[in-house]
């Protein structure tokens, strides 16, 4: 994963931030604070989970069942550059989680707009994403 490192600097402060790009199973977590967020300030939010940790297996079981499916059944070939540095070998549940959340965006795009029914959010009679 690329990480990217941000020094600062003041007369208060002189920290270094290692920020990472995201992997699916941060992505988890991002939905689970965003619905923290909604929830803290009077948003709605419809969810019956508890714990953090039950709320990170509930998004990314919606992920799973929701996306997983039509992402693996479609892809016909999956080749890393790098076979040392793989990160997936092959597509599976687990591999999945540490997919970089951005190419698993374009992924969608492409495997929605070729087949715009599987796509969860489809309306009959509009597609979605771009050609």
């Amino acid at each position: 994963m690329e990480t990217r490192t941000l020094t600062y600097e003041d007369a208060t402060y002189h920290v270094v931030f290692e920020v990472s790009q995201a992997n699916m199973r941060m992505q988890y977590g991002y939905e689970v604070d965003h619905l923290a967020a909604r929830r803290a300030h009077g948003r709605p939010v419809d969810d019956k989970a508890e714990t953090r940790e039950a709320l990170i297996e509930s998004t990314r079981a919606m992920y799973l069942i929701h996306l997983y499916p039509a992402l693996k059944n479609c892809v016909k070939k999956l080749e890393d550059k790098d076979p040392e540095k793989a990160p997936f070998p092959e597509f599976t549940e687990e591999s999945y989680d540490e997919i970089p959340s951005a190419l698993m965006e374009e992924l969608q795009e492409v495997v929605f707009t070729l087949n715009p029914h599987w796509n969860p959010f489809f309306v009959r009679g509009k597609q979605t994403g771009s050609s």
